[in-house]
């Protein structure tokens, strides 16, 4: 199993198995059932600030997840997310970054990188994945929001080299890849298509589709090609939950099965 959902305070999350024998972090992504924002017809656990929530929802649905977690909610750190390959050092210092307000947040960032306990980065997410990396000998997390975008800027890379460049070693990492739009309902213009076939020409059929001349692109499975094709992952460090939030849009918040008008999920990785 790639995941396993997790359900109490009539609210869901997943986990990983891959991560949770690690007794030393604790991890979770939010599912959309439950809370108290009200999103197309039904309570839902938003955790995004977004036009058609109301912010006070939102805090709400984040002071909850985290009452149910065992988190202390001032731990949580959000950022301004632009599809980039910045990745944050963060620290106790980042506590409550955009907690309550987004323009307080860690601006133009899409990931997170560190060593400190009892603090909690989040990335959210609505169709875009949220990619898990621990390194378990030097203990030390990684966090990234990791759309198409984030791919062809080298995010992944970057998360890697940030890595090794503070002792930790690629030898030494388990990663999980969140649920993400995938190519049973990802559909894609040919454009973006060449993009990805002039750059990763050796693994694309692994995951982009063609049928009836249309291309179908599954972006979970696009990170994880990637990490062990170009950068030399043992495939058995990695799990990918492999769930399409387009067509499971009961359980995920999907920018593509709403027309861009709903939730946000939360990703979050801690040390305890």
């Amino acid at each position: 199993m790639e995941y396993v959902i997790n359900s109490e305070n009539n609210i869901k999350w997943l986990t990983y198995p891959i991560l949770e024998q690690f007794k030393e972090i604790k991890h979770f992504t939010s599912l959309k059932p439950g809370g108290f924002s009200y999103i197309h017809n039904t309570n839902t656990l938003n955790m995004g600030f977004t036009d058609n929530d109301l912010k006070d929802n939102v805090i709400k649905n984040r002071e909850l997840l985290c009452k149910t977690l065992g988190i202390d909610t001032q731990n949580m750190i959000f950022s301004n997310q632009k599809h980039s390959s910045n990745i944050a050092f963060v620290n106790s210092s980042h506590k409550g970054k955009g907690l309550y307000n987004k323009n307080d947040a860690i601006d133009n960032n899409d990931g997170y990188i560190f060593l400190e306990k009892n603090i909690c980065p989040i990335v959210l997410t609505a169709d875009c994945a949220a990619v898990f990396i621990y390194e378990y000998e030097k203990k030390i997390c990684t966090l990234l929001h990791c759309g198409w975008r984030g791919v062809l800027n080298n995010i992944l890379k970057e998360a890697l080299l940030k890595i090794e460049t503070i002792g930790g070693s690629k030898s030494n990492i388990v990663i999980a890849i969140s649920p993400a739009a995938s190519k049973c309902c990802y559909e894609i213009g040919e454009e973006l298509f060449m993009l990805f076939n002039n750059k990763f020409e050796d693994i694309v059929k692994e995951f982009i589709e063609t049928r009836n001349n249309k291309y179908y692109f599954d972006l979970g499975k696009c990170i994880y090609y990637y990490l062990i094709n170009n950068e030399r992952i043992n495939p058995d460090k990695i799990q990918n939950a492999g769930l399409c939030t387009i067509c499971n849009s009961h359980l995920f918040f999907s920018a593509r099965a709403s027309k861009g008008i709903t939730g946000r999920m939360a990703s979050g990785l801690l040390i305890i």
